[in-house]
């Protein structure tokens, strides 16, 4: 009986060792076997550790604060780097259309990363803001870079837990430097700070010896991928967009409010961050993904309700970190993930973590200035953040239900061909669901979604509303107790091996 695992075989090639990802059988090839947990933990700690050094240097870290008041320069650095970051962003996901690129971008994003935080030591403070904004520039480099590893070297189902694993590390690294600069000098926190840029890029350069099947090494080839409407991924950006410029101004209009805590925030805040991500990465194989983003925007709305209830005591101090900060865990992790899923089914992750992080720095930049503009009206401030916050909530809630249809529908269409060789033997199919007391119209339908069409494409097939069609699916679903196209396919697959073994 043959075993069929993903793994990682050594092949000699082109006079150099490279590593391939592929399906196949547990086996050797001119090497040793090296299973794909392996690949998962260069992604994990090549970003991990990189973001450790991001969140706490450039990205309105503690060191590059400290950094400031020591020079006591005016100048705000990390907007600086914040804003080229954004650019970078922006302009490497519309201009990088060659997936083979990834490799360039996370090696010499890291490696001038870390030269230029190296020149910081021997340049002027005047010319620090120069440099900072082409670490910004070359920090997006990095991420997008690895965003191809991340959408192709995990499968979609553990993607959010490996993601939070990630996400972790970095908020470890973070509070370690924060509690270093406490106790140690300046000078040497930064340093090892830099550290963690180094470690980074040794595990990214393991990295780049992998050969993940889905890369495309021509402009052509990269054409004919399926992608999604510009429409959609429109509508993704915006409604990230939306959440974190109200996280951002919402912080800038609570945080004056709670700064006699600030000694206790310094080391309390990352707590509930961390604590939520080690929750979604031990139960994330478990739960559907849309839940981080309902329970992040559901927090942030209690976070600005228990603010203007208790923003004067102790206790009202803890409850709204708690619930500010796991807010942006559930966000933090849903919108990689998500970004992630989408990338594995376009096969354009630059492009798509371009323009998704755009919209996610931008925010965050924006909801900044922005707060700062609504502290200056008076206690009116109070008012618009209310707004801000209810209309980011009711838009969540009516976006992402369809979002999610739509991407479920884009990776069943993507997968057709598989679909149609795998699953239409209409002998085995007619037998399970005569097996469920499906209707014949139901039985049609499911022939249908077997063969990967979209919703849209299966009701102008059959004549019938997408409404209606929606219903048929949701009594498919009940009766064979299923939620999902997934579900149903592999429903049919086990059916499909026991009926071959029969």
């Amino acid at each position: 009986m043959e075993i069929n695992l993903q793994l990682l075989i050594f092949e000699f090639k082109y006079q150099s060792t490279i590593i391939v990802l592929q399906q196949g059988s547990i086996g050797m090839k001119n090497g040793e076997v090296v299973f794909l947990d392996r690949v998962q933990k260069y992604i994990i700690l090549s970003i991990g550790l990189y973001f450790g050094w991001l969140l706490s240097v450039p990205f309105n870290g503690p060191i590059i604060y400290a950094t400031m008041a020591f020079v006591e320069t005016n100048i705000s650095i990390p907007t600086i780097y914040i804003f080229f970051h954004a650019i970078g962003l922006l302009v490497l996901g519309i201009m990088v259309k060659i997936a083979e690129h990834w490799r360039s971008l996370i090696i010499y994003g890291g490696a001038l990363s870390l030269v230029l935080g190296l020149l910081v030591f021997f340049m002027p403070p005047i010319m620090w803001p120069f440099i900072y904004a082409v670490i910004g520039f070359c920090s997006a480099m990095f991420v997008l870079g690895w965003s191809y590893p991340f959408a192709h070297g995990i499968d979609n189902k553990s993607r959010m837990k490996y993601m939070a694993l990630a996400i972790i590390l970095a908020n470890i690294v973070y509070v370690l430097l924060s509690i270093l600069l406490t106790i140690l000098t300046l000078q040497l926190v930064y340093i090892m700070a830099l550290l963690c840029i180094v470690v980074a890029l040794r595990f990214s350069l393991l990295l780049t010896r992998v050969e993940f099947q889905n890369i495309q090494n021509k402009k052509d080839e990269i054409e004919e991928i399926p992608v999604f409407p510009g429409a959609f991924m429109l509508i993704v950006s915006l409604l990230i967009f939306g959440l974190y410029i109200n996280g951002g101004f919402m912080y800038q209009v609570m945080y004056p409010s709670l700064e006699r805590y600030e000694n206790i925030a310094v080391f309390y805040r990352n707590i509930p961050y961390i604590a939520v991500l080690a929750v979604m990465w031990r139960y994330g194989n478990h739960l559907q993904k849309q839940l981080p983003i309902y329970m992040g925007v559901s927090f942030m709305g209690l976070a600005f309700i228990s603010f203007l209830l208790m923003h004067n005591t102790l206790p009202g101090f803890f409850l709204i970190e708690t619930l500010i900060q796991s807010s942006f865990a559930f966000l933090d992790l849903f919108f990689f993930t998500i970004l992630g899923d989408i990338s594995a089914i376009n096969r354009k992750p630059i492009r798509t973590f371009g323009f998704g992080m755009t919209a996610m720095v931008g925010a965050i930049l924006v909801g900044g200035l922005l707060g700062g503009q609504l502290m200056m009206i008076g206690e009116r401030y109070y008012l618009f953040t209310a707004m801000f916050a209810l209309s980011a909530i009711f838009l969540t809630f009516l976006i992402i239900p369809w979002m999610f249809n739509k991407i479920e529908d884009f990776y069943y269409s993507s997968n057709h061909e598989e679909s149609n060789n795998e699953l239409t033997n209409m002998e085995i199919v007619q037998s399970i669901f005569e097996a469920h007391s499906l209707t014949v119209r139901e039985t049609e339908i499911v022939e249908h979604l077997l063969q990967g069409l979209t919703n849209k494409q299966i009701a102008a097939e059959l004549y019938v509303s997408e409404n209606t069609l929606k219903t048929h699916i949701k009594n498919i679903y009940y009766k064979l107790q299923i939620k999902s196209r997934r579900e149903l396919m592999h429903r049919v697959l086990e059916n499909k091996e026991n009926h071959s073994l029969g």
